[in-house]
């Protein structure tokens, strides 16, 4: 038989220590080594300690076997199954649980699979950081055979299934403008310790089951957190929720909540946005009230303006050239005096060019104060969501360049090309662009003159942006109103609040005629 075993030379020492299976300390020689000879010699170990930073030591160490899961916390809209937080191959799950000894319920993130390790350490590090109401506060950690948890303070509830519970329409504005005073409080502590900006996006809240409070895990366990949040989690009674937002008591919440402030929440935190895009001859005056049906595709032909506003103020970007190296000098960049704007051929191989006509401001608000005035006038009772308020007019030159793009200007409309009627009505422009050799821009190329030259092909998209709100918040609006005193089937309180009043663009019309 051969025996592969390194003969004793005669010199040295013969190790016969199996290190097979165990764990090498930190510094050994030749870890997990099998019959090895050292035969003298002098040796020095350079160790690389590559473990990970140990769990934080003032917090907690719970024995696994002492947390009672009692039911997973669900977030998917459309399953109703859990939403799992998967990267890397590790999986998260969010639990309501019982840790024994403790009387108060808790939350519990639970990881497993490859990297849960991994990502169990980074997420405890970065709850470590933040002590604040306003955030998730550790309890404790737990780790065992491939399972790795953190556990929270509290109950977390997540906020849809608060919002779940208001039936007022009144009450669920309130919900929102505290939602909003505590972010605000979390986003400035957050800004303290870290100097950079907290969003909502990257992160999910929730409610304390216990104060009520919202807090903010730096995990996004959904797709759009704060404003879209799931749960079938049956935990939260409807009794233990009032007892700490009180929904019943909406002649409470009138009481202490401004015209102005109830506006405002509706205009930033319950409209939902959507996008139109239009061509000639088709135009849109900015803060009109424009029916496009959600489900239709003719939105995009044939928006119908049912309201109005003169007097608008708007902000106008001017033509923006980005690059993704930088902004362009003012020698290849200029506005002529005729208004249009010069850029030369140079700095279009990687460039974006866009111009944004924005109306958005405090009038703005000015529609949610008498929209149920305008929808009376027509005898509109359903499918608000049908009716976009339009603020903002986008334009996108899109063309494709090379490195070969000869020496040469592309000339943008001005301000002037783009309206239509009035100066607060826009187009879509018969000429967005056109190229030229000559810097005055005079001589202006066809478009067939310009692509024999080898310059490309000018296409421009012209895009409406506006919000709009379901029947629940303008059934809110009329309460509100009713319970200040106003009546909303007027415009008593654009007066009070000294808005521009709204006009009906297509006098005479009917419901069925707008259908």
């Amino acid at each position: 038989m051969d025996d592969r075993r390194p003969q004793n030379l005669g010199f040295g020492c013969e190790s016969t220590i199996d290190y097979a299976g165990s764990t090498p300390y930190a510094g050994a020689f030749f870890p997990r080594s099998k019959y090895l000879v050292v035969a003298g010699g002098t040796f020095t170990s350079n160790t690389n300690n590559t473990t990970p930073s140990p769990v934080p030591s003032d917090y907690r160490k719970i024995p696994m076997g002492d947390i009672d899961l009692r039911q997973e916390i669900r977030f998917d809209e459309d399953s109703h199954v859990v939403y799992r937080r998967s990267v890397g191959g590790s999986v998260r799950r969010m639990y309501s649980a019982r840790v024994n000894g403790q009387n108060a319920d808790m939350t519990v993130a639970l990881y497993e699979g490859d990297c849960a390790e991994k990502h169990w350490r980074q997420d405890i590090t970065e709850y470590a950081r933040f002590r604040h109401p306003n955030f998730v506060q550790l309890y404790g950690v737990a780790s065992s055979h491939g399972l790795h948890a953190a556990v929270f303070h509290d109950g977390l509830i997540p906020v849809k299934r608060i919002l779940e519970m208001y039936r007022s329409p009144v009450s669920v504005v309130y919900l929102w403008g505290y939602l909003d005073e505590e972010f605000r409080n979390a986003r400035d502590y957050f800004y303290t310790l870290s100097a950079s900006r907290l969003r909502c996006s990257r992160c999910t809240t929730w409610i304390r089951l216990s104060s009520g409070r919202l807090c903010v895990d730096f995990t996004n366990e959904d797709p759009d957190p704060l404003f879209i949040l799931y749960s079938t989690s049956d935990m939260l009674s409807r009794s233990v929720a009032s007892r700490f937002f009180r929904p019943h008591e909406v002649s409470d919440m009138i009481a202490s909540t401004s015209l102005d402030y109830y506006h405002t929440v509706c205009f930033l935190d319950l409209a939902q946005s959507r996008h139109i895009s239009i061509s000639a001859p088709t135009s849109v005056h900015l803060r009109s009230i424009i029916r496009c049906p959600v489900y239709s595709e003719a939105e995009f032909e044939d928006p119908v303006q049912i309201a109005h506003v003169h007097g608008v103020k708007f902000e106008d970007s001017g033509w923006i050239v980005s690059k993704s190296t930088g902004a362009t000098s003012d020698k290849d960049f200029q506005i002529m005096k005729n208004g249009w704007t010069r850029v030369h051929s140079s700095q279009l191989s990687d460039a974006h060019i866009g111009r944004i006509i924005d109306a958005s401001g405090r009038e703005s608000k000015a529609w949610l104060a008498q929209a149920n005035h305008i929808f009376n006038r027509f005898g509109i009772t359903s499918n608000h969501e049908d009716y976009l308020f339009a603020h903002l007019v986008c334009y996108r030159l899109k063309f494709r360049v090379n490195d070969n793009l000869p020496h040469g200007y592309l000339f943008l409309c001005p301000l002037e090309d783009l309206q239509s009627n009035t100066n607060t009505s826009f187009q879509h422009p018969t000429c967005p662009a056109y190229w030229s050799l000559d810097a005055s821009g005079i001589l202006r190329l066809s478009a067939e003159k310009a692509e024999e030259q080898g310059f490309p092909y000018i296409e421009l998209t012209t895009e409406v942006q506006g919000r709009y709100w379901d029947s629940k918040v303008y059934a809110g609006l009329r309460e509100f109103h009713q319970s200040k005193t106003f009546d909303p089937e007027t415009q008593e309180v654009a007066r009070e609040l000294g808005y521009p009043f709204y006009e009906i663009s297509c006098e005479g019309a009917t419901y069925g005629e707008l259908t």
